[in-house]
Order: structure tokens, then C-alpha cells, then sequence
């Protein structure tokens, strides 16, 4: 398990942490997707589970982190009504992300699972290129 975290975590949780077997990943901004990805690139992770609410999605989206998306839509509502995705948005829906069915949706009792693979090489909005993380 590792534990990403600022340039200089505090001795005693560091301590605590190490203890429990936990590594620490220092980074210069641990909120930084890309700064993340590079730093795991360098363990030689090539995949990568993203768990998070819409801010954190929003953020590895706009960095064009994602080059696949497991969605699960029930007839629910939960928290406050906040988007997948936070952050800026397109301005039209030509300059949106495009995604593709990777395999055909599933029912799983009254949820839908969905998996969708990257269609454009660019994250949504952006006209920088896709980001290609290399281990060192």
C-alpha cells in the first residue's frame, strides 16, 4: 500500500504509517494527477484504479489520465446532486471527450455497469496532447 502525501509528511504519522507497512509516495502536490501518475510510473505501475468523487475524476479527466471508464448508474440518488466530473467544463459538445462501449453493458439487479474506452487522443477540452507516463 502506498500513500501519497506532501514533500515532508510529519514524523510521527510517517512513523505510524511505516510501522503499519504503509509506503509513502512524497510529492511536491499530492492533488497533482500528473505528478501522481509519473511517481507510480516510477514503482512500474501501468494501471491504475481511480476511486474519488467528482473533484478527483474531474482532475485525472482533465490531465487525460483515463483511457478507460467503469460507470454504474442505479436508480438512486445519493449526496448532494454534485456532476461525475468536477471542474471546467467545454464550451460545446464537439470539443467533449469521446468514449466507446469496450464491452456490452451488464445489469447487475437494477444497476447498469458500463465500460468505455477512449476514442480521442486528447483530454476533453484541451489542446494539449495525451499524456504518455514512462517509468524511468
Amino acid at each position: 500500500v502506498l500513500v501519497a502525501c506532501r514533500a515532508h509528511p510529519p514524523a510521527p504519522i510517517a512513523r505510524s504509517l511505516a510501522e503499519a507497512g504503509i509506503g509513502l509516495l512524497p510529492l511536491a502536490d499530492p492533488h497533482d494527477p500528473l505528478e501522481l501518475a509519473h511517481a507510480l510510473g516510477g514503482y512500474g505501475f501501468n494501471e491504475v484504479l481511480v476511486e474519488g468523487g467528482a473533484h478527483v475524476h474531474g482532475a485525472f479527466l482533465r490531465a487525460g489520465l483515463y483511457d478507460r471508464l467503469e460507470l454504474y448508474l442505479a436508480p438512486r440518488t445519493v449526496g448532494g446532486g454534485m456532476a461525475v466530473a468536477a471542474g471546467l467544463g467545454v464550451s460545446t459538445m464537439a470539443a467533449g471527450g469521446r468514449w466507446a462501449e469496450e464491452s456490452p453493458a451488464r445489469r447487475l439487479g437494477d444497476t447498469w455497469a458500463l465500460t468505455l474506452a477512449r476514442q480521442d487522443p486528447e483530454p476533453a477540452g484541451s489542446d494539449a496532447p495525451t499524456q504518455q507516463i514512462v517509468a524511468p
